[in-house]
């Protein structure tokens, strides 16, 4: 692998500004179809799910419930937003959307990716969740300032991103053992120890800290984000298989423990080259965190929720860390039929040994077309083929967001 910047220059400024007008057109129809009824957003359909606490924590602040469920899982940094936005859920939602277009536009400019990378970043079925008045967006930026400073060394930058990663989210946790594996493997890589990763944990922990220190402070209970943990279902146990979901999205949350599996390998083949066989190659701090962010979150959703893959999309899918798969994805040197073959056979493999996939015609068939979905993202690459393929990905991940979209704002549970 080479650097993730790429020398295809031929996706220009204008060319974004028409694609963005072409996909805001797209989305809207894709939506109409979905919700012809009401094809405009009403402000009291934002108001499902997880709003609630946001909304709680901006208007009374932390309690904690001994014996039920508790605002103190959620982090602050969202809910002050929300406060300072005057509890709006719609000026919420058009701010978050106007945080995750200014990540995208950082990472265009930034890494340069090759054309098609960017819209299929922002037709990712899950991203609906960086336009609604959740916590997803103010993580999303950090992560990308994050990214930026370590991967051209502005340790400030990165402070700044890894500071206000640490008080947006809960699944920041699994920042502190990927900024430990990340610094380790660059210092023996390049023979010279990494201070800068220790002052990041250093950051890490003081935002945490400060987390922890307001939830007890307007709580009165010092360990409140840690005992209502389990009244979340969120304790550590042996998974169940086969793997399930809450509510019909478990081909979402499947796809994304799959992406998981996948960078544990990505990840093993790296480091064994790199450090063991002593392969020259130039890569990016964020490319080899992101992949270990997949692996933690994945292991995180497996043994601390029991099987139940409930979420696990949105902490994959609406990140910026797919960015970098993508990324990836486009640096290969594919044999496409063969490749594709064993990656379509791999993927049902994992469908047969950790889901229930063969209870009946349908559901096989519908796991069956879901694997070839994940398996044409292959011929991305491929000189013939990949403006067609492209074309089938974008436009049927475009329609599955517009399609979720409206299951969360007719009440459905999505992430």
């Amino acid at each position: 692998m080479t650097s993730l910047n790429t020398t295809e220059k031929d996706l220009k400024i204008e060319d974004i500004l028409k694609f963005l007008l072409m996909h805001s057109w797209l989305f809207g129809i894709f939506y109409v179809i979905n919700y012809y009824t009401i094809p405009w957003l009403p402000s009291y359909a934002l108001n499902n799910w997880d709003i609630g606490w946001y909304a709680s924590i901006a208007k009374y602040g932390y309690t904690f419930d001994p014996n039920g469920l508790s605002n103190v899982a959620f982090f602050p940094l969202f809910p002050w937003i929300l406060k300072l936005l005057g509890e709006q859920q719609t000026l919420a939602s058009l701010f978050n959307l106007l945080l995750f277009l200014t990540g995208v536009g950082v990472l265009f400019f930034v890494y340069k990716p090759a054309k098609y990378v960017i819209p299929l970043l922002l037709a990712i079925p899950s991203n609906f969740f960086l336009y609604v008045p959740y916590s997803e967006s103010v993580f999303y930026l950090a992560v990308v300032l994050f990214f930026v400073g370590i991967d051209k060394n502005h340790i400030w930058l990165a402070c700044i991103g890894v500071f206000f990663a640490s008080i947006a989210r809960s699944s920041f946790s699994i920042f502190i053992p990927a900024l430990l594996i990340t610094g380790a493997f660059f210092s023996l890589k390049e023979r010279k120890l990494k201070q800068e990763y220790l002052l990041y944990i250093v950051i890490s922990l003081m935002g945490l800290l400060i987390v922890f220190y307001i939830m007890f402070y307007q709580s009165g209970e010092p360990f409140g984000i840690f005992k209502a943990q389990r009244f979340w279902d969120h304790y550590f146990r042996f998974p169940k298989i086969p793997f399930y979901t809450f509510m019909d999205v478990l081909q979402l949350d499947g796809a994304a423990l799959f992406i998981g599996f996948i960078s544990l390998f990505v990840l093993a083949k790296i480091t064994i080259e790199v450090l063991f066989k002593k392969v020259k190659r130039e890569i990016n701090p964020s490319f080899y965190f992101s992949f270990l962010y997949f692996v933690g979150i994945s292991l995180s959703i497996i043994f601390f929720q029991g099987g139940d893959l409930h979420s696990l999309n949105r902490y994959v899918f609406a990140t910026p860390f797919i960015f970098f798969l993508l990324l990836y994805l486009f640096k290969q040197n594919f044999h496409y039929t063969r490749d594709v073959l064993i990656l379509l056979v791999g993927i049902l493999i994992y469908w047969f040994v950790f889901f229930n996939i063969t209870s009946n015609l349908t559901i096989f068939a519908n796991y069956l077309a879901v694997s070839i979905f994940l398996s044409a993202f292959i011929y991305l690459t491929h000189p013939r083929f990949k403006k067609g393929v492209f074309w089938v990905l974008y436009l049927g991940m475009l329609y599955l967001q517009a399609y979720y979209f409206v299951q969360f704002l007719t009440g459905e549970w999505v992430g």
